[in-house]
C-alpha cells in the first residue's frame, strides 16, 4: 500500500508505504496493529491510485491491509 501526503504536489520527504508482516502493519519506521494517516493543511492522501481527503484509518485484516476514510 502506498501512501502519499499531498497538496497540489508531492511534499518531499512525505512518501510511505505500508505493508503488513508477522500480524503487524510496518509503516516506515513505526509497527502498529492500526495507523491514523491525517494530512496537514486540508490535503490529501493518496493510496493505491486513488486520492482521499480527511483522515484515514489503516488496519490489518487477513488479507491485508485496509484503509478506511
Amino acid at each position: 500500500m502506498q501512501l502519499l501526503e499531498m497538496l497540489g504536489e508531492r511534499l518531499k520527504g512525505k512518501e510511505y508505504y505500508a505493508k503488513s508482516l508477522s500480524g503487524i502493519i510496518l509503516l516506515n519506521k513505526w509497527r502498529s496493529n492500526l495507523f491514523w494517516i491525517e494530512p496537514t493543511n486540508k490535503g490529501f492522501i493518496y493510496i493505491n491510485g486513488r486520492w482521499y481527503q480527511g483522515r484515514m484509518l489503516i488496519v490489518l485484516e487477513e488479507k491485508g491491509l485496509t484503509a478506511i476514510n
